[in-house]
């Protein structure tokens, strides 16, 4: 067996269904998918704040990352931080990674259903 293989059967043989492993990947491309969005359109709006010259980066924030933006607008009345997003969905990701550093299912399990939650609060926030 090579090492890969001996890799492989012990992921397998730690989580207890063979099934989880393909959840717990999609779980965590999921949120990192969700990180990565979330940073570039703080990272755009913390550039057009500098620099409002650029009409492609103005195109990119009013179109592409309209539900960002109107998600800060509905969290700016709660809380009044810069980058808000970033630090509602940083400890999710850092809260998943421990999961599967530690191996337990239920950190992994917490951070996705957070997830949701402020995936679903983007949806109610660019609907209303």
């Amino acid at each position: 067996m090579t090492r890969r293989e001996l890799d492989l059967a012990k992921l397998k043989s730690a989580t207890p269904w063979p099934v989880l492993q393909e959840t717990i990947r999609l779980q965590l491309g999921g949120l990192l998918v969700f990180l990565g969005a979330g940073s570039a359109a703080e990272t755009l709006a913390c550039v057009l704040g500098e620099s409002s010259s650029w009409a492609v980066l103005w195109y990119v924030n009013l179109e592409v990352f309209s539900i960002f933006r109107k998600s800060r607008v509905a969290l700016f009345g709660y809380i009044s931080l810069p980058f808000a997003q970033l630090l509602i969905i940083s400890p999710l990701a850092f809260l998943a990674l421990a999961g599967i550093a530690l191996r337990r299912n239920l950190l992994i399990a917490v951070s996705s259903n957070l997830t949701l939650v402020c995936a679903g609060f983007l949806l109610f926030s660019w609907h209303h």
